[in-house]
């Protein structure tokens, strides 16, 4: 794919302009009042009802348009909005599902339709070749220059993960100073990538794709961690073993190294994960609370918060999973009716 010089540098332009945008509004997050947030939600309904069908959210961006995946009845990546709600953005000759993993301040959406994609627009994809020895990619991460970063099979067991963009192509984390490299989940503007490495276990790496540093981020006192989320400051939140070999949400920072979030449970020994944070330090993600997960929230005044006590007008719907946080407020996850049987459904929460 060949830029030409005027496209780059209208392109350039936009980004910077949608940058200082994006900056004004984190810092008028950030002077607000330290005070808990309220929340009006919205849930997005599957392409097509059905007894089996579902809906799911998996990223928002700072402007509030979403993607994840819609049955219709198949699975296929749509993006959302409040002005057009679910939109289909299509799929690949023979693709069996699709759905999209992160979306850009420009819309443009990450995520798998046969092989890893990138969406440009409805119907426009771009198709992303796996490294090579390696087969199937998929995509999970994506920032606002176009790069993209995921993992494709080495074997029936093991991974390993690549970064793209449409002037390298696809390079394998491994060969650019990420030994064991598995997993790439989350890429920031800084061109900083989390994930797992393989070294005896799999650990929570960050690694920067400019300098060549590598950083591992260790663990809290188990075998394991991994890497789910990266804010533009470089801070990571995702899960690891404690020594019990419960399995903990996490924040890192390079001040701080690794911190356990805590859980919803008021028990030790209770599972939950770190997905996502955003430059003020807001963290989102799920935590068992004895009898189901729910999704929380968590900064360093309030702590951990369970996010179904923050959301006006929710009825019976119940918050299961956070799976990501916006740096002017949105979040995005996945949720389902209290009545036995209910199927996920995805969300939205617009912060009032």
């Amino acid at each position: 794919m060949k830029l030409s010089s005027t496209s780059l540098c209208v392109h350039a332009t936009t980004f910077l302009a949608v940058l200082a945008l994006t900056a004004s509004l984190a810092e008028a997050q950030r002077a607000r009042p330290k005070r808990l947030p309220r929340y009006e939600l919205h849930v997005i309904e599957p392409f097509q009802p059905g007894a089996t069908a579902t809906s799911s959210a998996a990223s928002v961006n700072d402007l509030g348009q979403v993607t994840g995946y819609s049955t219709a009845p198949g699975e296929r990546a749509y993006l959302w909005s409040l002005a057009t709600g679910a939109v289909d953005l299509g799929e690949r000759p023979s693709a069996l599902v699709s759905g999209g993993r992160d979306v850009n301040l420009f819309g443009a959406v990450a995520g798998s339709s046969g092989t890893a994609t990138l969406w440009t627009g409805v119907g426009s994809m771009i198709p992303i070749a796996a490294p090579p020895g390696t087969y199937a990619p998929f995509a999970f991460g994506l920032n606002d220059v176009g790069r993209v970063v995921g993992h494709a099979s080495v074997s029936s067991n093991l991974t390993a993960a690549w970064v793209w963009d449409p002037l390298q192509g696809t390079r394998d984390l491994r060969n650019l100073g990420v030994p064991g490299a598995a997993t790439a989940t989350a890429i920031n503007e800084s061109n900083q990538i989390v994930g797992q490495r393989l070294i005896g276990n799999y650990k929570a790496y960050r690694f920067d794709l400019d300098t060549g540093t590598l950083t591992d981020l260790g663990t809290l006192g188990g075998p394991t961690s991994e890497a789910l989320g990266i804010n533009d400051l470089g801070d990571v939140v995702g899960s690891a073993r404690n020594a019990n070999y419960n399995t903990r949400p996490f924040l890192w920072t390079q001040a701080g190294g690794m911190q356990d979030l805590g859980s919803l449970g008021g028990q030790p020994y209770d599972f939950g994960k770190a997905t996502s944070i955003d430059s003020s330090g807001r963290v989102v993600g799920f935590s068992s609370t004895g009898t189901e997960s729910h999704a929380f929230l968590w900064d360093a005044v309030h702590g951990m918060r369970d996010l179904n006590a923050l959301v006006d007008e929710l009825g019976t719907f119940r918050l299961i999973t956070a799976n990501r946080i916006g740096n002017t407020g949105w979040i995005v996850g996945d949720g389902r009716e209290s009545a036995p049987g209910s199927l996920p459904r995805a969300y939205v929460l617009r912060p009032r």
